[in-house]
């Protein structure tokens, strides 16, 4: 499991584990049973969006999260296509003004290249309108796109809630309790204990193995993040299944008993490169999270890329051109 991976199990969402995800509280509209229960400090758009630009923002297009974006090769299987353009993202972190939006200011403003596809928000209620607004569902709105998921399989919101009700809708959502297994790219629920919310955050399943939940989140800890829950968790609240098409595209895998040759992503904050396998011998370079590397051959959990022999398990598979 990669170094930075946050795991959650049922019994430690104590105070301490609660704030490492960040809640949105005061930028959000209450839903209770989807009866919508306005607080006096926020209300977020309760329906669908319709994203504003035609391009990405010149600060994103030149990060290096831009350019893993256009190394994405997309395959035609939307499962697969949506959970590696959301990969592509892992470790962007949030800014704090509008020009931060390279993935790169560790900030906690909530300005992010995501809230500028989905467009600016009157967060107050005041007739100001502003792209720093809570992101995790504008995270996932933004990968669907991004994939060439159609409107009519995932709705784009930036509003978690409101998916909820959509999936109900659709006939498309299983809560916890059902006993359904996620799979990849399905959309996962959450809500904070006490919140009168329906919703107060989602993310996007990697994969599931026995009684653990994968996935990658925006707006986790202020960035894209890799995070693994316990089924049973009582922070889960339920599962939306987009319908995504059949294809003849072969599924790709995010969980492996070999590595192989191939292109990974950095998952680990700093990763550091040794000039044998095995963590032994001079250490030539550092990577870090978000960097793309082609793997040459492996020797059990070590791959030789450019630099040197890297842990294979603190990256993560990607199809890229």
């Amino acid at each position: 499991m990669p170094s930075n991976l946050t795991h959650h199990k049922k019994q430690s969402h104590d105070t301490a584990e609660r704030r490492l995800h960040k809640k949105p509280i005061r930028l959000a509209l209450r839903l209770a049973c989807g009866t919508l229960a306005l607080t006096a400090l926020l209300a977020l758009p309760v329906g669908a969006v319709t994203p504003t630009y035609p391009r990405l923002t010149e600060s994103y297009a030149n990060s290096r999260y831009g350019i893993n974006l256009r190394y994405v090769n997309l395959t035609g299987d939307a499962r697969t296509d949506i959970v590696m353009v959301a990969m592509s993202q892992l470790g962007y972190c949030e800014g704090d003004c509008a020009s931060q939006t390279n993935g790169e200011h560790a900030g906690s403003g909530n300005f992010v290249e995501y809230n500028y596809f989905n467009g600016a928000v009157d967060q107050y209620g005041n007739g100001k309108r502003t792209y720093g607004y809570p992101w995790c569902a504008s995270f996932v709105t933004w990968c669907a796109y991004m994939a060439g998921i159609p409107e009519s399989t995932v709705t784009p919101s930036v509003n978690c809630a409101y998916w909820v009700n959509w999936f109900r809708s659709c006939d498309n959502y299983y809560s916890r309790s059902s006993g359904y297994v996620p799979q990849k790219g399905d959309l996962i629920f959450f809500r904070d204990a006490g919140s009168p919310k329906l919703s107060t955050h989602v993310g996007i399943v990697r994969y599931t193995c026995g009684n653990t939940v994968y996935t990658i989140e925006g707006n986790q800890n202020q960035q894209v993040s890799l995070v693994a829950y316990d089924l049973s968790d009582p922070y889960i609240i339920g599962y939306g299944v987009p319908d995504y098409k059949e294809n003849c595209a072969s599924g790709f895998t995010f969980l492996l008993d070999a590595y192989t040759e191939g292109n990974y992503i950095i998952a680990a904050p700093l990763l550091p490169v040794f000039a044998s396998p095995g963590g032994t011998g001079k250490q030539t370079a550092t990577l870090r999270r978000g960097d793309l590397m082609h793997i040459y051959e492996s020797r059990g959990m070590w791959g030789r890329t450019d630099y040197g022999w890297i842990h294979m398990p603190d990256t993560q598979p990607v199809e890229v051109k």
